[in-house]
């Protein structure tokens, strides 16, 4: 079975990012594929290149962007909530962090036609 992942929570005030990364974990290590993880809404701050974890709290970016390397998923941020936030992958501005990419909602219609399943993430 094939799955994406949308995320829409915070990563600084709710679980979402936490819970999906653990779903994403267990995805990857079982006979299932994760196609793609799409953020959006407040989501989008995980993939901010000035993202900043607390030295006693786990990093939770390089965790995602660990993931992704190591099992070739994408992680797409939505462009019209990153630019809300201040996140653009521009020339002379840009804030992404390597390893998430940035694209439109096209990018989750393309997941859930693709995959057998799409599990949101909110809070």
């Amino acid at each position: 079975m094939q799955i994406s992942i949308l995320v829409q929570g915070s990563p600084t005030s709710t679980r979402a990012c936490h819970s999906a990364l653990d779903f994403a974990n267990s995805v990857v290590n079982s006979e299932h594929d994760l196609f793609r993880v799409f953020f959006y809404q407040d989501a989008v701050m995980i993939g901010a290149r000035y993202f900043d974890t607390p030295p006693d709290e786990p990093n939770l970016q390089s965790r995602w962007l660990a993931l992704s390397r190591h099992h070739n998923i994408d992680l797409v941020l939505c462009v019209s909530a990153a630019q809300r936030r201040g996140i653009s992958q521009d020339h002379d501005h840009d804030t992404v962090a390597h390893g998430f990419s940035v694209s439109g909602l096209g990018q989750l219609i393309e997941a859930m036609l693709e995959s057998d399943r799409l599990v949101s993430f909110t809070a």
